[in-house]
């Protein structure tokens, strides 16, 4: 059975999880960003997701891209470095709302390119893209599947992604760090059990769990929604989680807006 509990940045569905009994029954599946960024940003809510959690498995990333239009001039990473070192402050990146992951990784991006863009969030996910695609602003941020379709119809050229690897399809497509060593936003989920649920039965999930990763059928789905299917271990979701965690809180506490 599955509950969607959207809304206030995720912390609904994180609380609810948090309530559950750790008996095996109720698991979470949590985007990296409200485990990283939601206890710093809603600080509130008092939240030690690393303590009240128990990684379990990832389940999928989704990879970011940095577009623009083809009449913007701009054709690399590159291009953008020069162009905002040259003008500072005028570039301007539209991206998701206040404090997403979208609008944190258009943040990080200037911190580790030393670089100063006019971040510009944007409420509706199809506005941000088409600020792009019409010029209203030089770039857009987000994740690819959200500009697949102005992609195709070739309003919007993507000229990096953000992992720390070429992708599948996009192999013409540059990774950000080639351009800005380091730059790398991974916008993953994962599945979460409440603190206290036996290692024997997130053993058995984690191995389930892998085993439907494994179904081409399954990965074929992913993949339609621009996502990749991670069949990756608990100990590997926990090492993730550790090399990632310093960066996102870094950006979350000089770039995020507290709640």
């Amino acid at each position: 059975m599955v509950e969607n509990f959207p809304g206030a940045g995720g912390i609904r569905g994180v609380k609810e999880l948090l309530g559950a009994q750790a008996d095996g029954y109720t698991f979470g599946l949590i985007p990296a960003s409200v485990l990283y960024v939601s206890p710093i940003i809603y600080t509130s809510e008092n939240l030690n997701l690393s303590r009240d959690l128990v990684p379990v498995s990832p389940v999928f990333e989704s990879p970011m891209a940095i577009a623009t239009s083809p009449q913007s001039g701009i054709s690399s990473l590159a291009d953008v470095l020069r162009m905002a070192k040259a003008k500072p402050g005028v570039i301007g990146i539209s991206t998701l709302p206040q404090n997403s992951a979208v609008h944190l990784a258009a943040e990080m991006l200037k911190e580790q390119a030393g670089i100063n863009l006019l971040v510009v969030p944007f409420t509706n996910p199809a506005e941000a893209v088409l600020s792009a695609a019409s010029g209203e602003t030089l770039l857009t941020i987000g994740v690819i599947a959200s500009m697949s379709q102005l992609v195709k119809s070739g309003k919007l050229r993507l000229i990096a992604t953000t992992l720390n690897r070429r992708l599948p399809g996009f192999e013409d497509v540059p990774a950000a760090t080639e351009v800005v060593p380091g730059y790398v936003v991974n916008a993953w989920a994962g599945l979460f059990a409440p603190a206290g649920t036996p290692a024997s039965i997130i053993g058995k999930v984690n191995n389930d769990v892998r085993k439907v990763l494994a179904d081409p059928a399954i990965a074929n789905r992913f993949s339609a929604g621009g996502m990749y299917p991670v069949a990756g271990t608990t100990a590997e979701l926990v090492a993730t989680i550790k090399a990632e965690r310093p960066a996102w809180e870094k950006i979350a506490r000089t770039a995020g807006r507290a709640a």
